[in-house]
């Protein structure tokens, strides 16, 4: 059962990864981690487990993470798919990471569909808009990221933060 009144933590994990707090409706903080490994290729979990350990965050939040089901590209040239799975496994180890941490602290893991915060957030092209596109509809709603990796995490965490909300439907 989600509690609605929690502030969301939410995610768009990756090398570049976006976060963003929700707090009553309206994003506290936010940013963008630079999670390149130094050296050792598991030194990219270590930086964002440090990085969870040390900043001090409400005492029950929720976490919010964008639930990527496919790691593809197209090549708008030749028309081709490419899979990277390279970029999955990577994606997999930081939420394997954030979700032994959110159970390390009893907080609640809520899996956010791509398609559904981008329509959410207004974003033209809704499930299929572009990153350039996600970071003008976040700015529409007064808010000045730094990275598109950061407005991604913002509208995961607005939609999430909203969806905790709404009561639940009664069968």
């Amino acid at each position: 059962m989600w509690r609605p009144s929690l502030p969301v933590l939410a995610f768009d994990l990756g090398t570049a990864c976006g976060w963003a707090l929700v707090e009553a409706d309206r994003v506290s903080r936010s940013g963008a981690l630079d999670l390149r490994p130094d050296g050792h290729p598991g030194s990219r979990y270590l930086k964002l487990i440090r990085w969870l350990e040390r900043t001090a965050w409400p005492e029950r939040i929720t976490v919010a993470l964008e639930d990527v089901q496919n790691h593809s590209r197209l090549d708008t040239v030749s028309g081709k798919k490419y899979f990277a799975v390279h970029a999955a496994h990577i994606y997999g180890g930081f939420r394997a990471v954030v979700e032994c941490w959110a159970a390390a602290i009893g907080a609640e893991v809520l899996p956010v569909g791509v398609g559904s915060w981008k329509a959410a957030i207004g974003a033209r092209g809704g499930p299929h808009a572009a990153k350039a596109e996600v970071m003008r509809a976040i700015r529409v709603l007064g808010y000045a990221p730094s990275t598109q990796d950061e407005a991604d995490a913002i509208g995961i965490g607005l939609h999430a933060f909203r969806q905790a909300r709404r009561p639940a439907r009664i069968a």
